[in-house]
């Protein structure tokens, strides 16, 4: 079960205020929570919604629906795990034991962004292979059958044979 900290208080309280009293009765605060598995992939979100009632914050119950995929519903196992989500896991575990906020955020921010920039150029290589491919394919020439469908009953006839280059084969289809 969650409780309510002293910064959550103090924030419904400021919404409540900006929203008119008024509004207090049908606003409420939500806590929500994540676990994962051990394939790191979340599997449940949990929820904890809070209502104004005399001046204390109190837990509220509510009801889940699942609106997704059933519940019978099996997760297929994979032992390959994405080699950014691990990358982004070792960011968060090196920033646990900072104390200080805004010295974390900004490890988070340089680490990430040095993720980022290599996913980047890992990119920008692979767009530089495929264009090479590209061109030399191009360059290249295919023997292509065009076939002149001329049908009479069940008979089919085939025509000619010529030489075309990928890039016009691309440029006709």
């Amino acid at each position: 079960n969650h409780s309510i900290s002293l910064r959550e208080t103090i924030l419904h309280r400021e919404l409540r205020r900006v929203l008119g009293h008024s509004a207090a009765q049908f606003f409420v605060f939500c806590i929500i929570t994540t676990s994962a598995t051990d394939r790191n992939a979340t599997h449940s979100l949990k929820f904890t919604f809070f209502s104004q009632n005399h001046r204390r914050l109190q837990p509220v119950s509510v009801v889940e629906t699942n609106l997704g995929e059933p519940e019978d519903n099996v997760y297929r196992k994979s032992t390959a795990v994405d080699d950014s989500f691990k990358c982004l896991q070792q960011v968060f575990q090196s920033v646990n034991g900072v104390n200080n906020s805004k010295m974390a955020m900004t490890m988070l921010h340089t680490e990430i962004n040095k993720h980022l920039n290599t996913l980047q150029s890992n990119v920008s290589k692979l767009q530089h292979q495929v264009h090479s491919h590209l061109k030399k394919s191009s360059s290249s020439s295919y023997s292509c059958a065009v076939v002149d469908q001329k049908s009479r009953g069940d008979e089919v006839m085939a025509s000619t044979s010529s030489k075309i280059t990928a890039a016009e084969l691309s440029q006709e289809y």
